[in-house]
């Protein structure tokens, strides 16, 4: 209940050390980090895109 308050808080307690954004979820921050990192992780089998989310690359494969 706590972590699902911070929705409507607006408290963000996760911040990333490299520039500064804050996140209400430590999942939100392991996620931005790729960005910093240049990670995707998440490739398409028919075409090889790569992603930094999961979602996204579901939603290339839906197209």
């Amino acid at each position: 209940l706590k972590v699902h308050m911070r929705k409507h808080t607006g408290e963000k307690p996760y911040l990333c050390q490299q520039c500064g954004a804050a996140f209400a979820h430590n999942y939100d921050l392991k996620n931005h980090m790729r960005v910093h990192t240049g990670l995707r992780p998440y490739q398409c089998d028919s075409c090889f895109k790569t992603f930094v989310r999961s979602d996204h690359l579901h939603r290339h494969l839906k197209k």
